[in-house]
């Protein structure tokens, strides 16, 4: 009998808490929730995820302490029925929608809103051919039409650049590409976008590549594998991720439960117009710029970072792959708007400058343009650019137009070789 009630209180509560989860304003309304919701209602699911805990605790320590030599069964019974619903219930919601990329191949054109790294390996992973041009880079180049370019050259193209791009995502991507590349199916050339001179790994201090698919750790190097993989399981085997499944993810479902793409299927993000208002550019060149600032002024180039790329070069040597890298143009105003002197920055950009040509000097594979003050794009101000150094659709097209010769010759030297 009293197994019989604990079943049913146990039941009772996973049935309770469903409930819950279910009737939260707008959860089937698809409505973006607003911060404020968000925030109380993943409160409030942690909350209710503590009492299930504390209540279950109860129902173990409350149990029927009569039958001493039953009580140890008893308690490892109650607890593998609680804690396997719990997580059954969350391993069933990872499955089905996919927040954490784990399993990403299933369920993600039914998702929108996600991270661009997860997008991106989701997009290649579908290519039916290696594609011969591939874009890497930052936010900068994530509007570059990969494939629309690439048609010039009478070949086909994809974008993976991703947010936040450093020299670890550049690494892994162009691991990626190559490891799963033949010698009748391999790209002619990687151009990769690098906006942080330093080359260290950690973007801004934010490490962004931990937001990479769960498989990509494969191609990380062993200590940042390790650390992409520790943030993955632990969202998926803590309780701190079961809000975020069981509610912000939701959230991102249309009412016609198709995707919304974030990055069309060449890789390149949607077409953004030049920015009508000053106003507004004045402050998003204000916002951004000060990350900026502390991007370019660097007292030394990072030793792991400039590891990486000597290793993206023999990595493309290897498979007679070119790499072209390029500094895209920094806006103008930038510097005006700011009051930033550019000579600030000259001692980083030298470095860099000298260590991409020696490289390029030892490999011919190896092209680099810097493009950092190139004023007929840098002068064009918000009608090439959206902030400091972000550029519209309109300044990715014409950064696409001066890169052309050297991706000519890139293209050129690995289809000789």
């Amino acid at each position: 009998m009293k197994k019989n009630i604990l079943h049913l209180l146990v039941l009772a509560l996973l049935t309770a808490y469903g409930i819950w989860i279910f009737r939260q304003p707008g959860l089937f309304n698809f409505v973006q929730p607003s911060q404020a919701t968000a925030s109380r209602f993943t409160n409030l699911s942690k909350e209710v995820l503590l009492f299930v805990g504390a209540a279950l605790f109860a129902i173990l320590m409350l149990g029927s302490r009569q039958n001493k030599a039953g009580f140890e069964q008893f308690s490892a019974r109650t607890w593998l029925y609680g804690i396997g619903c719990i997580l059954g219930i969350t391993t069933i919601s990872v499955l089905i929608f996919n927040p954490i990329g784990a399993f990403y191949s299933w369920n993600i054109d039914n998702v929108v809103q996600r991270n661009p790294r997860l997008v991106k390996s989701y997009l290649y992973n579908r290519l039916k051919s290696v594609p011969d041009i591939v874009f890497l880079g930052t936010s900068v180049s994530y509007r570059i039409p990969a494939q629309k370019y690439a048609r010039g050259f009478s070949l086909s193209g994809f974008n993976y650049s991703v947010s936040g791009g450093s020299s670890i995502d550049y690494f892994t991507i162009t691991n990626l590409i190559l490891s799963r590349s033949t010698p009748d199916q391999r790209p002619a050339v990687l151009v990769t976008e690098i906006l942080s001179p330093s080359l260290a790994p950690s973007y801004n201090g934010i490490e962004y590549y931990t937001q990479f698919p769960f498989e990509a750790a494969r191609y990380m190097p062993a200590n940042f594998a390790y650390q992409d993989i520790s943030r993955h399981l632990e969202q998926l085997f803590t309780f701190s991720s079961f809000p975020q499944i069981m509610y912000v993810e939701y959230f991102t479902l249309t009412k016609q439960w198709v995707k919304v793409p974030t990055a069309n299927t060449d890789g390149a993000g949607r077409v953004v117009n030049p920015i009508q208002q000053d106003a507004a550019y004045r402050r998003g060149v204000t916002y951004i710029g000060k990350d900026l600032n502390l991007l370019l002024r660097c007292k030394g180039l990072d030793p792991q970072g400039q590891d990486l790329i000597l290793q993206m070069a023999t990595m493309s040597q290897k498979q007679h792959v070119s790499l072209v890298f390029y500094r895209s143009p920094i806006n103008d105003d930038f510097y005006a708007i700011l009051g930033k002197d550019p000579k600030l920055y000259q001692p980083c950009e030298n470095r860099f400058n000298q260590f991409m040509e020696r490289l390029q000097a030892e490999n011919p594979y190896v092209f680099f343009v810097d493009l950092s003050h190139y004023q007929p794009i840098s002068s064009g101000g918000k009608a090439l650019y959206l902030d400091s150094h972000h550029l519209n659709s309109a300044g990715s097209n014409l950064v696409l137009q001066v890169l052309k010769p050297t991706i000519q010759k890139a293209i050129d030297y690995a289809r000789s070789h």
